[in-house]
């Protein structure tokens, strides 16, 4: 048995849900990590004045390390985690409908 119009429709949403937000919350997490890591940079050199044996470049792939070594789990389970709770929505208002339609 195949999918009818709101299924059909359901499954199009789930998946322009999914990947909008995978992209979103991934361009998130890169743009905060390169803020990080000018912050990173500015204090860095900052510092570098005091302390000749600071090696900035590496500074700056700790940080950007740390803000992006779990940017795809993060954005997976962000983006596939709620549509379970979506369908169930539209199903128990679904039900709801149909049970007061007949009442």
């Amino acid at each position: 048995m195949g999918l009818n119009k709101w299924q059909r429709l359901g499954v199009v949403l789930s998946l322009t849900w999914a990947i909008g937000a995978y992209l979103t919350v991934t361009k998130s997490q890169y743009d905060t990590a390169t803020q990080q890591v000018a912050v990173t940079h500015r204090l860095c050199t900052e510092a570098k004045a005091h302390s000749k044996d600071l090696d900035c470049t590496k500074e700056e792939e700790k940080t950007w390390n740390n803000w992006t070594d779990n940017t795809a789990i993060y954005a997976i389970v962000i983006a596939i985690f709620p549509i379970p709770f979506g369908w169930a929505f539209v199903d128990f208002m679904i039900w709801v409908r149909a049970r007061f339609r007949t009442s």
